[in-house]
């Protein structure tokens, strides 16, 4: 029954998301009903979005003003003449979805690992079976007139004041000394709030404070405020709780102090104490990716997700948990991928240079999925999906789990890169000469470093090209390292003494429009490398100049670009990179005699041209 329906938007903003699936669901109830929403009348539309509005849709936001501004979307879109604006209070609400308790977690006290004090929580359950009782009854009480509404008002505020508020407390109890608040009696003050029997004096030592981290951080707890997507009219968790889909576009912001401008530890550690955030925590955290994994908590099982994220979820390393959780815990429905961010008036975001891809996911068992890639931000029809199993993944690219995602490829191409992975029998460029970044970094050493020439001057990825190197780069401005502190600040057994070899340097950005993503070439001992060059020493087994003529090759630019996301060519994605296993055990003769075939062989092509 799609009155049954739940559809949630976890980061909301003004709603526009939640908009859209009122209309598609309005139209599929008008459908269910034996009409077709090209025929019946506007009245008929705006009835069954009205119907939807109330029963099928929530959304959260930590932005109050973003939440009032939801309302009035949905409202707008719902107006109809003679009838009071629908009531949107119990399903639009104002917090921090990724910071909550979990209801299972709240009868001990947190962060200790054998805590033997626990609070009676039998009461829980028959204090949730009479909240979803009466939030059944503020969806069944129509919205006819201006009373109707305030009576549904009213309906809300008292399952908070009689059933769910005291659990709240609770909740904002639990979750607060994750964040620096101390509470040893814990268990006791719990009890108290339960009996409403709670002295001013512990309120005011322990209620009052958490009350405050409560405040700054806006904690949201699911359960309790959508008690009745969770729990059944008896207070039992349902056979199958959760929500039908989870969809939006959640902010991409990275988790740091410099990013928000505040310290962020204590919510890296509450991410980091939470089993389900696990596939979300990575070496830079990233909202979109802790968000991703709360829908997925959140999501009923065979119920579907779908958001539209950064393209680096496909391939960067900092994803990889998220991408090998999706991969395998989940059906990946279809992937659309948008590389272009360069033209604002053909990329997804005109704001916002940034590749992106939106995602559908089943919670169910992973099985086979397509991936469609876009030369720019409309999803076109006639371009062919690649078909992929989850497992190829894993044999595409067993360290990183990168899903291809470059603009033309075929299913062909892909089989393709597996033939190749195939071939070298899975070996890669990292087991034999792996690379890694320059070893002065401009600035952590910028103590060392000068404009002025009066040290040796620092290469840059400037410097490098293709099989040749420029002296006088036409980008960036000369920077000179004083080599003597520089060394004495380091000890020999690190990459700072490597200036002592000939090395492989390749560029580490490269536009993704670039015409040659790796761009390498030889650089003699004695040079110093910047953090903007990355480098491969003393490689084993092979020849330096082999080498060098395999990232420089199409075969490698191609497989390089089937996976690149973003403008940088990082070591981890040169390391993957297939290599076949050379032998040497061929007798010296025998080298020379198919060298001098294959010299006939080339010559002849040339002269040919075939």
């Amino acid at each position: 029954m799609i009155f049954d329906l739940k559809v949630l938007d976890p980061a909301m903003g003004s709603g526009h998301f939640l908009v859209e699936a009122t209309d598609f669901l309005a139209k599929a109830l008008i459908k269910a009903l034996g009409a077709s929403p090209k025929e019946v009348g506007e009245d008929e539309i705006r009835w069954a979005r009205r119907e939807i509005v109330e029963r099928c849709i929530f959304g959260v936001d930590l932005n109050s003003l973003a939440v009032e501004l939801a309302k009035l979307a949905l409202w707008l879109r719902t107006m109809a003449k003679g009838k009071p604006l629908n009531f949107l209070d119990h399903h639009l609400k104002v917090g921090n979805s990724l910071i909550g308790a979990k209801l299972d977690k709240i009868q001990s006290l947190p962060l200790q690992k054998d805590s033997l004090e626990f609070f009676d929580t039998s009461n829980l359950t028959q204090d949730l079976a009479k909240a979803v009782k009466s939030y059944f009854i503020i969806q069944k009480e129509p919205a006819e007139n201006v009373e109707n509404i305030k009576n549904k008002a009213k309906t809300l505020n008292y399952i908070n004041e009689m059933w769910l508020d005291k659990w709240k407390r609770i909740g904002n109890l639990w979750t607060s000394i994750h964040f620096g608040f101390e509470c040893k009696p814990y268990c006791k003050i719990c009890k108290l709030i339960l009996e409403d029997k709670l002295p001013t004096y512990f309120k005011k030592k322990f209620l009052d404070p958490a009350l405050e981290i409560t405040d700054k951080k806006q904690f949201f707890h699911w359960e309790l405020e959508f008690p009745e997507v969770f729990y059944d009219e008896f207070g039992r968790i349902r056979e199958n709780p959760g929500f039908d889909a989870v969809v939006g576009n959640p902010p991409y912001d990275v988790i740091s102090e410099k990013e928000q401008q505040k310290e962020v530890k204590e919510d890296k550690n509450f991410f980091s104490s939470l089993s389900f955030y696990k596939p979300a925590i990575g070496s830079k955290l990233n909202f979109y990716r802790l968000f991703a994994t709360l829908s997925l908590e959140l999501l009923k099982k065979n119920g579907r997700h779908g958001f539209i994220v950064p393209l680096a979820l496909l391939a960067d390393k900092q994803a990889k948990p998220l991408r090998k959780f999706l991969l395998t815990k989940t059906h990946i429905e279809k992937i659309e991928a948008f590389p272009q961010k360069d033209d604002p008036f053909n990329r997804v975001f005109f704001e916002a240079k940034l590749s992106t891809c939106v995602y559908i996911v089943e919670k169910s068992t992973p099985t086979l999925f397509f991936i469609r890639v876009h030369p720019g931000k409309d999803i076109l029809k006639g371009i062919i999906p690649l078909e992929i199993y989850p497992d190829q993944i894993e044999e595409f690219d067993s360290d990183n789990l990168s899903i291809p995602c470059y603009p033309g490829m075929t299913t062909k191409d892909f089989h393709l890169a597996l033939k190749l992975i195939k071939v070298c029998k899975g070996n890669v460029l990292k087991n034999l000469a792996p690379s890694q970044q320059g070893e002065v970094n401009l600035t952590s050493h910028a103590e060392f470093l000068s404009y002025n020439p009066n040290g040796q001057i620092v290469l840059r990825g400037a410097h490098i090209d293709r099989y040749q190197f420029n002296e006088e780069p036409k980008q960036g401005t000369p920077v000179y390292l004083n080599i003597e502190k520089f060394l004495q600040a380091h000890s020999k057994n690190t990459k700072a003494y490597d200036y002592q070899y000939t090395r492989i340097g390749y560029q580490r950005g490269a536009a993704i429009d670039n015409w040659r993503r790796i761009i390498a070439t030889i650089i003699e001992k004695g040079n110093f490398c910047s953090d903007t060059v990355n480098y491969i020493v003393n490689p084993k087994q092979l020849n330096l100049f082999a080498i060098l003529a395999f990232l420089n090759s199409s075969l490698w630019e191609w497989r390089f670009r089937l996976t690149s996301t973003n403008n940088h060519v990082n070591a981890y994605e040169i390391n993957g990179m297939p290599m076949p296993c050379i032998s040497f055990v061929t007798p010296e003769n025998e080298r020379k005699r198919l060298l001098k075939e294959f010299k006939k062989m080339y010559y002849n092509f040339l002269k040919e041209g075939n």
